[in-house]
């Protein structure tokens, strides 16, 4: 493996900070070989070389011992910070039931630092994510070490190991000890030494985030299924999102917003104004799914029915398509509620795009039955929902064969808008922001918006309102009144400045943006507090005029982003996924660790306010999966496509890591379907980098600040600071021609911390 990168010694000339020149010709080199390699030896002996790093590497299991001797490890961190570092085992013989400890803190004021030790694991990447990647081993999974444990010869065996500094903590130097200890007594201590600087970086970070979380993998994989099991499993998500400084898409997914609509009295469709028998109104069911069945019910639930006598359903339907059906089922139930399993009455006709009328003879002979219930299907209600169509229906009449009435006098799906409100109640809602923005420092909010519909590139939802459908004048009367509840009770919590709204993913055609367009004036008109948020790439279309923010995949169209950022209170974010790949800044396993954290000080060069990552749990493809196989993230790193229509057994990649930032407990999904992992979640290697990069962007931020108030604008240090602001040329030159060293930013970030001490007394 190593090999496989020394040829770029012979064909890069390389200074301090230089980068390729063509960058296409080159594969990733993380051993830094055309730097002069990484690391600090801190003893070599028969016995087993021991170095340690900077957290800002992939050490590889074949990474060479450096060189360069360090007595110990020097770390610094400002308050609230996470600050990270790698030590290394290379045993010559295998050391057993090796421990890894940290001794106790020497002058230590305020707060203890909180301690991680984790062991850098690795996967197997077998295709690599493009020209640059290569395949072999690759660090990216960071487990809590639960040691002791045997480690064998010949390989690279590391210990990411991260400190926190509390908020606050006294600044100076603090002093400790790592030791590492195996049962024949071999044993190394590396004297740590701390420097705290005298600030801390905020609680919420200065750069807001979106980084898309999926609960449904976890809960899979680690076979959660109570309600209590899930609520810690999410709180142990949140809290780990929390220590990494990023906040997930929908933080509130358990605790949302709770909606009641009163006086829509049908739900599964939509009330269609347009094609009816009689009334005002005909109820439409639509069903385009292939795996499941869609039903129009009757909201209230039970039907009462007079004990033993004889019923008939009648109604009239009529199909979209010239054979169509319609599919009815009433079920009894007894007085007290309870479903008589047994006695359901069932029926199905062929139906035309015309009306007709149709009559179901209802057994209701069971001497136990006291209600009915009604269910309309869009289409044939098989098993597996295979069937699809849309159905009208109208007039449904519950007729009691004796007296000849009909008993059920809501079924001509008549509604008042006039007797229709909208309630929303915070209470939950507001609860748990109170401990996600404020325990938590979350600092940014996707809020979803119902009956707005949304859609991508590949689809379009229209979107309904209690069943109204989008463009009536019910759906924009109910909407105004749900939006700007929405808009006061957001306000009312203080997150209105931090929520958005992100409804509509990457549109592509002029239809996508004017349907997007059409959407976002309503929402200003009627709830003009409400930010919206796009995810784009076409540089050919421009709504910024009615969005609030604007997220592109990197790299970004600088003169779009200032175009923007020329609007009072836009802003501009940029998003990592699938794309970009080499040689371009990207968050894939096998490629370079600079690039996340690169990502986040071009950001703040660029003036970006965001990031976004669409998922860090996409564990498993359903269409490329076998059926019920689940995709083990410990040996299949490749990550692939789902969703946009792709057929079962399409198996095209996104690239090693895409939307997996975490890994599940469980190591044995497919084995182990019964034991329960409520422990913390495993983050990536990737994901501690990231933070890391998110850290960058306060310090840049808190020198920025620090120049603003500087008693001296035009001293030399001064001077000095606002250089530090933007990246120099030699090291970053453009979105493809960048430093793969990141000694560069560490060395930067120290003079960074420095200047904020020195301008903030």
């Amino acid at each position: 493996m190593k090999n496989l990168c020394l040829f770029l010694t012979a064909l890069l000339t390389f200074v301090a900070t230089a980068y390729a020149d063509d960058p296409e010709k080159t594969k990733c080199d993380p051993y830094l070989t055309g730097y002069g390699g990484y690391g600090y030896l801190v003893e070599n002996t028969p016995k087993a070389a021991v170095w340690w790093a900077e957290g800002v590497y992939k050490v590889m299991r074949d990474t060479p011992v450096p060189a360069t001797k360090s007595k110990g490890i020097t770390v610094s961190s400002a308050g609230n910070e996470w600050e990270s570092f790698i030590v290394v085992v290379n045993p010559k013989t295998p050391l057993k039931d090796v421990k890894v400890e940290i001794g106790p803190w020497k002058g230590t004021a305020g707060e203890p630092f909180e301690e991680k030790i984790r062991k850098v694991e690795y996967v197997t990447v077998t295709q690599p994510t493009d020209y640059y990647g290569w395949a072999g081993d690759w660090p990216d999974p960071l487990p809590l070490y639960e040691g002791p444990e045997t480690l064998e010869p010949g390989t690279n065996h590391s210990f990411w190991i991260t400190l926190k500094t509390p908020c606050g903590k006294p600044a100076g130097t603090y002093v400790s000890s790592l030791t590492l200890s195996a049962r024949d007594g071999w044993r190394v201590v590396i004297p740590i030494s701390l420097k705290v600087r005298n600030f801390s970086l905020p609680k919420s970070p200065s750069v807001r985030s979106s980084l898309g979380l999926w609960m449904g993998p976890p809960y899979q994989y680690d076979n959660i299924l109570t309600e209590e099991q899930k609520e810690t499993v999410f709180e142990n998500y949140l809290k780990s999102y929390s220590d990494h400084r990023i906040t997930p898409t929908s933080p509130m997914e358990r605790h949302p917003v709770k909606m009641e609509v009163k006086g829509v009295k049908w739900g599964g469709g939509l009330f269609d104004s347009a094609t009816k028998v009689e009334g005002n109104y005909s109820f439409a069911v639509s069903d385009n799914s292939y795996s499941t069945g869609v039903e129009a019910v009757y909201k209230p639930g039970l039907i009462p029915i007079k004990t033993g006598k004889p019923y008939a359903l009648k109604y009239f339907a009529r199909s979209e398509e010239k054979e169509g059906y319609t599919n009815i089922l009433v079920e009894l139930y007894d007085k007290d509620g309870n479903l008589l399993p047994y006695s359901n009455s069932f029926k199905e006709f062929a139906t035309k795009p015309e009306w007709q009328e149709f009559s179901v003879d209802l057994d209701t002979s069971d001497p136990g039955a006291a209600f009915v219930k009604i269910h309309l299907y869009a289409a044939l209600n098989v098993t597996g929902g295979e069937s699809r169509g849309k159905t009208w229906y109208d007039d449904v009449r519950l007729v009691n064969l004796e007296t000849g009435e009909n008993e059920f006098p809501d079924g001509n799906f008549e509604a008042d808008l006039d007797d229709i409100s909208v309630s929303l109640d915070f209470t939950d809602f507001a609860r748990a922001a109170e401990h996600y923005f404020g325990d938590l420092g979350f600092n940014a909010l996707n809020i979803g918006i119902a009956g707005l519909g949304g859609g991508t590139f590949y689809s379009r939802d229209y979107g309904s309102f209690a069943g109204f459908p989008n463009g009536s004048p019910e759906y924009e009367k109910l909407m105004g009144q749900y939006l700007r509840q929405m808009e006061s009770g957001l306000k009312e919590c203080g997150l209105l400045d931090k929520a958005y709204v992100y409804w509509f993913d990457e549109p592509s055609s002029k239809e996508d943006y004017d349907f997007i367009r059409a959407k976002h004036e309503m929402m200003r008109r009627v709830a003009p507090g409400l930010h919206t948020f796009l995810t784009e790439h076409e540089r050919k279309y421009d709504i910024s005029d009615v969005n609030d923010i604007t997220c592109s995949v990197w790299p970004v169209d600088l003169k779009k982003v200032e175009k923007v950022k020329s609007r009072p209170g836009n802003e501009f974010w940029s998003y990592l996924c699938t794309g970009p790949k080499s040689p371009c800044l990207n968050l894939f396993i096998d490629n370079d660790a600079v690039n996340l954290r690169l990502w986040l000080w071009t950001s703040y060069m660029y003036g970006l306010k965001g990031i976004l990552i669409w998922v860090t749990t996409h564990w498993n493809s359903v269409e490329a999966s076998p059926v019920g196989f689940l995709q083990d993230p410990w040996k299949y790193p490749q990550s692939y496509t789902t969703s946009y229509g792709i057929a079962r057994g399409r198996q095209s990649v996104w690239g090693n890591g895409d939307g997996r930032f975490f890994y599940p407990q469980n190591r044995r999904p497919n084995e182990d379907r019964e034991t329960t992992y409520l422990g913390e979640p495993i983050p990536s290697l990737r994901l501690e980098i990231l933070r890391d990069g998110v850290d960058d962007y306060d310090y840049l931020t808190l020198l920025e600040e620090a120049i603003g108030k500087a008693k001296n604008p035009g001293s030399r240090l001064v001077r000095e600071a606002k250089s530090l602001l933007t990246l120099p040329k030699d090291y970053y030159k453009d979105d493809t021609h960048f430093s793969r060293d990141p000694r560069f930013l560490l060395k930067r970030r120290e003079r960074i911390a420095e200047l904020i001490e020195i301008l903030s007394r």
